[in-house]
């Protein structure tokens, strides 16, 4: 799987370096942000479980740090 997705990488990053937009149907494409697009789903598909695990304590220590919790003498507490 990832010797596929570095070949789909590779052929991308050749199509950038000819041109910075591509016409598609009438349409330009911009070839760079198609490579960028590529590259986050590439990184999404390599996630291991550690990563997840990671994300997700950055994510709730982040949550924790910038979100009161009602105090016991408000409505919500």
């Amino acid at each position: 799987m990832k010797k596929y997705l570095l070949l789909c990488m590779l052929v991308a990053g050749i199509s950038v370096s000819g041109s910075a937009q591509t016409k598609v149907g009438g349409k330009k494409i911009d070839t760079k942000k198609v490579v960028g697009a590529a590259s986050d789903v590439a990184h999404a598909i390599t996630l291991s479980d550690a990563d997840i695990a990671r994300i997700s304590r950055e994510y709730i220590e982040w949550m924790d740090a910038h979100n009161e919790v009602a105090g016991p003498d408000t409505e919500m507490g």
